[in-house]
């Protein structure tokens, strides 16, 4: 139940957070039609919106423009390519190359074992299988290199979209008052 409450305030603050950049649109002179192309959002919202503009310049209004940034401006796209990470299942492409990378390494020992005893043509061969080996094995270690670093950073990365660490704030608020153990984002 606590965590199902929290939650709540933490969904309805993105709910409230949008109103705010509605809001804060309104403030800079934007017209229904505009804040409604912009934003994807129904007029409804966007009425209630131009009733109460914030003032660009009001420490509302700053803190307005920086969700209005994540949500639709200049960080849309970071933010849409925090969450695709963040919804990846990395540790399922992680696990098909680390099996992979493992074969390599495998047949690589294989390779180097036959090399102790072959000559002439079998020799060449083998060498030239080994180059090909080992720069596979170079590429899986490089993309599982990235992939585990984009599996770390994707939580971390979500935490700090400023509509998240907002939320993440009201939610772990909510909780004290309630007397309820914080959740840890």
């Amino acid at each position: 139940m606590d965590e199902m409450l929290t939650t709540l305030y933490h969904e309805v603050r993105h709910a409230d957070q949008l109103m705010q950049v509605l809001r804060y649109l309104a403030g800079r002179g934007m017209t229904v039609t505009q804040i409604k192309q912009i934003t994807s959002m129904r007029g409804k919202q966007v009425q209630a919106a131009m009733k109460k503009p914030i003032p660009p310049g009001s420490a509302q209004g700053i803190v307005a423009r920086e969700w209005f940034e994540s949500y639709f401006g200049s960080q849309r796209t970071y933010r849409a390519m925090v969450l695709r990470d963040l919804n990846m299942n990395f540790d399922a492409a992680i696990a098909a190359n680390t099996a992979e990378l493992n074969r390599l390494q495998a047949q690589l020992h294989l390779i180097n074992g036959q090399l102790k005893t072959a000559t002439g043509q079998k020799q060449s061969d083998l060498n030239r299988e080994k180059i090909m080996v080992q720069a596979g094995i170079n590429r899986f270690s490089r993309l599982l290199a990235e992939q585990r670093a984009k599996r770390d950073g994707a939580y971390p990365a979500y935490l700090a979209l400023p509509e998240e660490r907002d939320a993440w704030d009201v939610q772990k608020q909510v909780a004290r008052n309630f007397n309820f153990r914080p959740e840890t984002p």
